[in-house]
């Protein structure tokens, strides 16, 4: 439906995937990390600056209120954002320690 490229970048939800590099550096840190609570942590909030800043993206765009934008645009996904960057992070120590990568 023609529905990606610039215009994806700039509704509502655009905010989500700009804020992608910042959630990659964070959990690039983590990966690095000797001490598992250090990796969770980078990761985390890697996971909390990508939402953040998708909710205030979609607040601005949408004309609603960051408690408005929270609720539709985070809280379900949440979950599910949590367990992916948990379990990323699992795998590449996994790798590492098999001295795959």
């Amino acid at each position: 439906g023609f529905s990606g490229g610039v215009s994806a970048l700039l509704s509502y939800t655009g905010g989500f995937p700009l804020s992608f590099p910042a959630l990659a550096v964070l959990c690039s840190v983590a990966a690095r990390q000797k001490k598992k609570a250090g990796g969770i942590l980078f990761s985390l909030v890697g996971l909390s600056a990508c939402h953040l800043l998708g909710v205030l993206w979609y607040s601005a765009v949408g004309e609603v209120s960051f408690l408005q934008a929270f609720l539709v645009a985070s809280v379900p996904y949440l979950g599910k954002d949590a367990a992916l960057v948990l379990a990323a992070l699992y795998t590449s120590s996994y790798l590492k320690r098999r001295g795959i990568v």
